[in-house]
């Protein structure tokens, strides 16, 4: 199963296999990054955690400025999601496995309803 999570000019990519691994990929601009892969159950209920309303856990440091939580570690390759919120927006900040910056994107309200109504989807 493929979910791909879309603003104007961001992509996050899950390709989930038949024994639910799920190989995380970001495009920014005609850039694209293989993050890594874990579980998808995993990998969906984090990045669903993201999109609450409200952010939970604590803030474990800030990337530009902004406060942020842990959202995921992948298994393979262990880049690392993060999240903070920032002027109406959720921004989601990439890492690779070394912690340096790969990517990050500013969801609206509306981007965060239509990306739970996507990984709500269960592969069937």
């Amino acid at each position: 199963m493929v979910r791909t999570l879309t603003t104007d000019d961001f992509n996050l990519t899950l390709e989930s296999d038949s024994n639910g691994w799920c190989e995380v990929y970001i495009r920014i601009g005609y850039k694209t990054i293989r993050l890594g892969a874990d579980h998808e159950a995993i990998v969906v209920q984090r990045l669903m955690s993201a999109m609450d309303r409200n952010l939970n856990g604590p803030m474990v440091g800030a990337i530009q400025g902004i406060n942020v939580v842990w959202i995921l570690s992948l298994a393979e390759e262990h880049a690392t999601i993060y999240a903070g919120d920032d002027a109406g927006y959720r921004i989601l900040f990439f890492q690779d496995a070394s912690g340096n910056p790969v990517g990050d994107v500013r969801l609206t309200h509306d981007d965060k309803r239509h990306w739970l109504s996507i990984l709500a989807v269960r592969a069937e």
